[in-house]
């Protein structure tokens, strides 16, 4: 992974390695420190009604609380602030990573001015017990908040370098200092703000061109409502996606290629099994793209070229309403485990889908 577009050399980061480095720092904290008593207490904003963090936050007394110990950082002493990094568990690092996701939409909805102490919860974070690279994805939430709200970015910068450990503090000021594209949320984090209507929030995004004149996402959660409805949860939408080859013929065939390639844009829908239906829902992979053309030929056109619905890598059903293309994929992702649905059962989804499309677009 290339942490920074413009860096040279651009370093590159194995998987797991880093999460596998932090475990272990992790595990010696707590051996140097058996007596720490967390001062979160182990509270995680699952033990409240706490909302979606990119969509639909909830004040909740976690908030409250963080806000409070991040007071208390500030006002102390050298001595006193590195104590309270190391009372903070692991799980809790990523809980105030969490705050930062939440205090961003929170701000962008003027609805109360934790953002501005966003900064400093990831001055409070041991860099070397969590991965790093979910910090930068909250100092992009948190950076774009910020300069979305117009305040004295960089002192408050200043400030969390100042109150950080050296790590972190070098992190922060890294990040800082990069230009503004380099650390656009798009591209640090992976999402893009979307007027939901609850307000300003975010929504993953897959880094390809958008230049929909349709409502997809829109089109994407009232189809993702009716799958909750079903065997299905979880649900998850991207927007800016490219929809991969190998779900409508393969990878290299150049003619579908070529049709997918005039698409203006593509949305997906992810979605897992709930528990009572499938034990390893993990396992159970469901996934809905949306692919808007400019003209319907074209968008026939590739479902022509297609041909057949049924399909020996997943049961999968497509269609065309009007300019927009579909698929419905479902198949299993573990070597030697049935897959959940089959092209007969999967047509139950048929009619809800294209109603959706036909009422929203």
């Amino acid at each position: 992974m290339n942490l920074w577009e413009d860096d040279d050399p651009k370093e590159e980061y194995a998987l797991g390695q880093e999460w596998g480095e932090a475990n272990e720092k992790e595990a010696a904290r707590k051996k140097a420190i058996a007596d720490a008593k967390s001062p979160l207490k182990g509270i995680t904003y699952a033990d409240f009604d706490s909302g979606s963090p990119i969509r639909n936050p909830k004040e909740t007394e976690l908030d409250q609380a963080i806000i409070e110990l991040i007071g208390q950082y500030k006002m102390g002493g050298d001595k006193a602030r590195e104590a309270l990094r190391n009372s903070l568990t692991q799980e809790d690092l990523y809980t105030l990573m969490s705050f930062c996701w939440r205090a961003t939409v929170f701000g962008l909805r003027g609805v109360n001015d934790h953002i501005l102490s966003a900064l400093i919860a990831l001055a409070m974070i041991d860099k070397e017990r969590c991965d790093f690279r979910d910090v930068i994805v909250a100092l992009g939430f948190v950076n774009h908040g910020l300069n979305k709200i117009e305040v004295a970015v960089d002192a408050l910068y200043e400030e969390a370098i100042q109150l950080a450990a050296p790590p972190m503090g070098e992190l922060i000021r890294g990040f800082h200092q990069k230009n503004p594209s380099a650390k656009s949320i798009e591209k640090i984090s992976g999402y893009t703000p979307y007027d939901y209507e609850e307000g300003i929030g975010f929504i993953r995004y897959g880094y390809a061109t958008r230049m929909s004149k349709l409502n997809l996402p829109a089109i994407a959660f009232a189809i993702g409502k009716h799958i909750e409805t079903d065997k299905y949860g979880h649900v998850d939408i991207t927007v800016g996606e490219n929809m991969p080859p190998i779900w409508v013929g393969g990878d290299k065939d150049e003619h579908i290629q070529a049709a997918l390639n005039k698409a203006m844009t593509t949305v997906s829908l992810h979605a897992y099994s709930r528990e009572e239906f499938v034990e390893d829902w993990l396992s159970q992979m469901f996934l809905l793209y949306l692919v808007e053309f400019k003209q319907t030929e074209e968008a026939n056109s590739l479902m022509k070229m297609i041909g057949r619905e049924k399909f020996d890598k997943a049961a999968r059903v497509f269609g065309v309403v009007d300019k927009v293309f579909y698929i419905l994929i479902q198949r299993s992702t573990k070597m030697g485990e049935k897959d959940f649905e089959t092209y007969e059962s999967l047509q139950r989804f048929r009619g809800p889908i294209e109603l959706l499309i036909d009422i929203k677009k």
